[in-house]
């Protein structure tokens, strides 16, 4: 998954950035100042807006500093010029469902295909569709996968697309052997939770909180009418479940980038 984060904008540069500006964003990021370099960056990127160089050093700043509007404008300079990085799509693909482009999520959906996180994107096809009919977007994921992540997440999901679609006993079968083998994972337990509850399910999604700790007591508590089932809800998941599995110092762009493009959606 390295080569996600490798961009390299090595096309020449047409314009000179606001040099003051970009020098002033390069000292912000070596001290760790994230929202002081995204904005000389976007200073930078203002003089010269289509200066790749600037653009990819903008990008990753913005992410940090969790600046969307600024990411967003930086990764699309990069893909009008050529070298935007590969994960560019997964944050495009937020934006496009944060937005509801249905035409634009599909677009950079089919562009996971070519690269590393290409396991992935069945599960997220299947979400973006799963509003519509939730029983056919899961039936989508019950062939086999010759990656082992690609099984894991389409059995997860799967079962929880089986909950929107209001066959929470097809679901639990599904989910009651991986909640069984890691008791830890307490997102999944929540987000089928949440799903049940809103599907009228409430006392086994309360079940599926049980326990005497301050944790699944506030859950517990928090949990309401649940959430509704979407590619909203899904994408997201997917997103944060990945961050979460991601442990390597070289991927923490990577886990910056799906985190903040979560919370956009």
């Amino acid at each position: 998954m390295a080569a996600l984060v490798a961009a390299s904008p090595a096309a020449a540069n047409t314009q000179s950035p606001d040099l003051a500006a970009y020098v002033r964003g390069r000292a912000a990021e070596a001290d760790g100042a994230a929202a002081q370099a995204a904005s000389a960056y976007q200073s930078a990127l203002d003089a010269s807006p289509d200066n790749p160089l600037v653009a990819a050093r903008a990008y990753r700043e913005g992410l940090t500093a969790g600046d969307m509007a600024l990411a967003l404008r930086s990764v699309r300079t990069l893909r009008k010029a050529g070298v935007a990085p590969p994960d560019s799509s997964l944050l495009l693909l937020a934006d496009a469902v944060a937005r509801d482009d249905a035409k634009d999520a599909g677009t950079y959906a089919g562009e996971l295909a070519n690269g590393p996180l290409d396991f992935l994107q069945p599960v997220i096809i299947a979400w973006l569709s799963a509003e519509r009919d939730p029983a056919a977007a899961a039936a989508t994921l019950s062939g086999k996968s010759d990656n082992s992540l690609g099984r894991r997440y389409a059995n997860e999901h799967r079962a929880l697309m089986l909950i929107a679609a209001g066959d929470a006993d097809k679901a639990m079968k599904i989910l009651d052997p991986m909640l069984v083998a890691n008791r830890a994972d307490l997102d999944l337990r929540l987000n089928a939770a949440q799903l049940l509850a809103n599907k009228g399910y409430k006392e086994l999604a309360l079940r599926l909180l049980g326990g005497d700790n301050p944790t699944m007591v506030a859950l517990r508590g928090a949990l309401g009418d649940g959430v509704k089932p979407g590619s909203a809800f899904g994408i997201s998941r997917i997103y944060t479940e990945l961050a979460a599995s991601l442990n390597s110092d070289r991927l923490q762009p990577l886990s910056t980038l799906l985190i903040r493009a979560a919370l956009m959606i």
